[in-house]
């Protein structure tokens, strides 16, 4: 069998200037990232009483969406870290997370076509139960034009292709908050990825790295829910599949 090797999609280390930034309040913004602790809680909560679904994965994905505007509202008006050729932390950011973007509208367009396509088999189903109707053929076209679409959907290369692993924690000269701020708000939202990668692909290891949040005791809390989000998205996971070959 072929290993899928998913390539990396983090940010690459960049040496800073030593000038530091002067109107943006890491506490402040931090304090913010942190309200999103309930959001988490919620998604635990989700996979306790619920299995695994789409419409857990459509949750995870509102999420997501919110940590990248969130991200956005708290760097962009500010003056953020340059790197040494002269550009900007920001632009760096978007350049790499145009994949969460793609994910969030892929993950839309299936629930959309999951949507669609249990509403005719509703129908046809209702309508291939009845002997005396002509339409049935008609029916099953329309459910395999839908199936064509689905699994053009589900078998994304762009997605079986990227790495959201580990991205390491960024080196710096400086003690460089902003810069750290944003590796955790990057990492928090790559572990969301990765749990999504895993609800619709196929299984891969999942940390959470403490270390990236120890220099914001605010966020002591967060990275610990975030920790038993992973530990309960496994045991979610395993069940489903067990009941899976059960049938």
């Amino acid at each position: 069998m072929m290993k899928r090797v998913l390539h990396a999609a983090c940010f690459s280390p960049f040496f800073l200037r030593e000038k530091e930034p002067s109107s943006i309040h890491i506490e402040e913004a931090m304090n913010s990232f942190s309200s999103l602790l309930q959001d988490i809680k919620n998604l635990e909560s989700s996979l306790t009483k619920n299995s695994l679904s789409l419409r857990w994965c459509s949750e995870a994905t509102n999420l997501l969406r919110k940590m990248h505007f969130q991200f956005l509202d708290m760097f962009q008006e500010s003056e953020v870290p340059i790197f040494w050729d002269g550009g900007k932390y920001v632009d760096e950011y978007m350049k790499y997370s145009l994949h969460i973007l793609d994910f969030c509208n892929f993950m839309r367009s299936a629930n959309s076509t999951m949507d669609r396509y249990c509403l005719l088999v509703d129908v046809a189903v209702k309508h291939i139960s009845d002997e005396g109707y002509s339409g049935s053929a008609m029916n099953m076209a329309e459910i395999e034009k839908l199936e064509r679409e689905w699994l053009k959907l589900y078998g994304i290369e762009n997605w079986k292709n990227v790495n959201l692993y580990r991205t390491g924690r960024p080196k710096t000269e400086t003690k460089d908050d902003i810069f750290r701020a944003a590796h955790v708000v990057r990492r928090t939202m790559n572990i969301l990825c990765l749990l999504l990668f895993c609800a619709i692909f196929y299984p891969v290891s999942i940390e959470v790295d403490e270390e990236v949040y120890r220099d914001f005791p605010q966020l002591n809390s967060f990275s610990s829910a975030l920790r038993k989000l992973v530990r309960c998205f496994s045991r979610s996971e395993k069940a489903s599949t067990t009941t899976q070959g059960q049938f």
